[in-house]
């Protein structure tokens, strides 16, 4: 994961920095106790090189000015 303007074909090592706006706490919804995560904003470029099930390769993933913003989410398990 790089910042926005980081380009892989002419790399600056100070655009690679990206800022991470969150905030992690616990919290109760109706059904239990969960660990919850706002995200205020994010904008990353992010690159996943190679992707393999069963030992063979189906490739890779480039996600370019992905934008997260204002995403509330709350993990729980049982």
């Amino acid at each position: 994961m790089t910042g926005t303007s980081f380009n892989p074909r002419a790399p600056q090592q100070l655009r690679a920095f990206f800022e991470l706006d969150f905030k992690i706490y616990s919290t109760a919804n109706a059904q239990r106790e969960a660990l919850a995560i706002d995200f205020n904003n994010i904008e990353v470029d992010a690159r996943i090189g190679a992707i393999e099930l069963g030992g063979n390769s189906i490739g890779s993933v480039f996600l370019d000015n992905l934008v997260i913003s204002q995403t509330h989410m709350e993990l729980y398990g049982h």
